[in-house]
Parts: structure tokens; C-alpha cells; sequence
């Protein structure tokens, strides 16, 4: 498992976490009967924004964390190692062949004469 960057066990944390607290809101958010007339507890009907918004939030969560296994992978998310490294190659390539010639003047300093320590 040298392949993965991040632990094995976020994701499985993540994920067992998610899907048993929607389950469990699943079940406890529910709306009562309205047949069977219990005191104290009348029908509501409003949109629940904040669990939408929980829903969100944890699927968002839970999905990053998937991305993060490998992020440098063969997926259209992943980074592009390859042009990663073509580029940075490139780049030295060019640095070097433009500044070969062209170094700055050795200037005699404080420490010239001193040798190694």
C-alpha cells in the first residue's frame, strides 16, 4: 500500500460515518401520522433546509476523501503527472541552455582567504 497518500482507514471512517448518520436521520426526521392525533406533536410540513444542507456538506466530505486515495492516478481529477514533468523538465532544460554562458562575477568578500572549516 506505499501507493496511497493518506491513510486507508479516513476513508472507511468517512464513509461508515456518512451513511449511518444519514440512515439514522433517515429514520429519526421523519413526519408523523397525522391519523393517530398525538398530544402535543402536530403535522409539519417545512422544507428541511438544514439537512439538505448537512447532506451536502458530508457527501461533499465523503467524496473528497475518496479523491484523495490517489490523487495522482489515471482519473480525469487527478493531477497530470506527466505534464507535471514534462513541464518541469522544460523548464530546467530551458534554464540551462539559455544560462550557461551568463554567471554573475566572483566578487572577493570578507570570507575570501578563509578555508573550510
Amino acid at each position: 500500500y506505499d501507493w496511497i497518500s493518506i491513510p486507508l482507514v479516513y476513508t472507511q471512517v468517512v464513509t461508515l460515518a456518512v451513511y449511518s448518520f444519514f440512515i439514522s436521520s433517515l429514520m429519526g426526521r421523519q413526519f408523523l401520522n397525522p391519523e393517530k392525533n398525538l398530544p402535543g406533536h402536530e403535522v409539519d410540513l417545512i422544507v428541511p433546509v438544514f439537512t439538505f444542507l448537512q447532506f451536502f456538506f458530508y457527501m461533499g466530505w465523503l467524496k473528497v476523501a475518496e479523491a484523495l486515495i490517489n490523487p495522482f492516478g489515471e482519473d480525469d481529477d487527478d493531477f497530470e503527472m506527466n505534464w507535471l514533468i514534462d513541464r518541469n523538465i522544460q523548464v530546467a532544460y530551458l534554464i540551462v541552455d539559455d544560462m550557461h554562458a551568463e554567471h554573475p562575477e566572483l566578487v572577493k568578500d570578507q570570507y575570501w582567504d578563509e578555508g573550510v572549516p
